[in-house]
């Protein structure tokens, strides 16, 4: 019976990551956008399904064994729960690539934020050089029919 325990225990553990995979599919947590890393779900799930695991797997592997407080028994936990904990130890490793998938995605935002605001900049600045330029120019006088009229340039802003 303690056999069977443990084959639906590594069950369950292989149907809550494929459907917590799907899930993540449906809501498109692999498009991730410049919001906090912590609103992300895909950073959620690399912390979520390592930990789980962790505690469903630790869970099959700590079966029939007594808790120990000396070094022999922790020696015995490190030797039964390898698997456990190499799954645990999946979370770091996850969170960084998202969180440098996430770090690039909002480097990107600033450069094109930083292009806008760097063609606004540069619209004005040409301007204010046409018009300085313009208004160094002396008045000219052009004749009309029966009427000398002055060109002159004005800033209007």
């Amino acid at each position: 019976m303690n056999l069977t325990i443990n084959h639906c225990i590594v069950l369950f553990n292989i149907l809550f990551v494929v459907v917590y995979m799907s899930y993540l599919f449906k809501i498109k947590a692999f498009k991730m956008n410049a919001e906090p890393l912590t609103h992300q779900p895909l950073f959620k799930a690399a912390l979520t399904i390592p930990i789980i695991s962790f505690f469903l797997l630790g869970f099959v592997a700590w079966n029939g064994h007594d808790f120990q407080i000396d070094t022999e028994g922790f020696n015995n936990f490190l030797n039964i729960s390898k698997l456990p904990l190499a799954v645990l130890s999946l979370s770091i490793p996850l969170g960084v690539v998202v969180n440098n998938i996430h770090r690039t995605i909002q480097t990107d935002k600033q450069i094109k934020e930083a292009e806008k605001k760097n063609k606004v900049d540069f619209f004005y600045a040409h301007r204010k050089n046409t018009i300085e330029a313009l208004q160094h120019l002396e008045s000219l006088d052009i004749p009309l029919i029966k009427k000398n009229t002055k060109l002159e340039f004005e800033n209007c802003y």
